[in-house]
């Protein structure tokens, strides 16, 4: 009988023992990493849009070294209502791709950051500019607001603005 209490006491203990194990195994593999990228991403994001923010508003011009970037910053794009408030990067020449996986500073990272490709130019008519939709919402995730007509009645317009000049743009349409 004490052999049989001894299993009942034994076995609760060792699936609480193999859930706990496999769920470190999990979370150092895969969710805690992502989870402490997607922190400093944030961090490092909201620092810089303070910085952008407080220049704007003293009508200081963008320039990449003032902001900690390197030259290939082309621009800063902020959508009110949204997550988006990031800088768009100028891709250069042979490193097709590079801000897929990269964000503004150099630094690895799954979200990228916004880029305009080596062909396309800030002083361009049209201009498209690539990132991520990404679902927790960061860089373009928030896009899909658009969908909702209440939202752009609300939002009709956002901010570009280059090393060269500040703009406000209409939202003409959203797809």
């Amino acid at each position: 009988m004490r052999k049989i209490n001894r299993v009942r006491l034994l076995m609760p203990a060792m699936v609480l023992s193999l859930l706990l194990s496999s769920s470190v195994m999990l979370c150092g593999r895969n969710i805690l990493p992502q989870a402490i990228e997607d922190l400093s991403d944030m961090i490092y994001y909201r620092r810089l849009s303070r910085d952008v923010t407080e220049k704007l508003q003293n009508d200081v011009r963008l320039s990449a070294s003032d902001l900690g970037l390197d030259n290939e910053a082309a621009a800063w794009l902020k959508i009110d209502g949204t997550r988006i408030d990031y800088p768009v990067m100028q891709e250069q020449s042979g490193y097709e791709g590079f801000y897929l996986n990269h964000r503004a500073d150099g630094r690895y990272s799954k979200s990228g950051c916004l880029f305009i490709p080596s062909y396309e130019s800030v002083h361009s008519d049209q201009i498209i500019i690539y990132g991520h939709h990404m679902k927790s919402g960061k860089m373009f995730g928030n896009l899909n607001y658009y969908a909702k007509k209440e939202f752009w009645e609300k939002n009709q317009t956002f901010t570009f603005d280059t090393i060269y000049e500040r703009g406000t743009y209409e939202v003409i349409g959203a797809f």
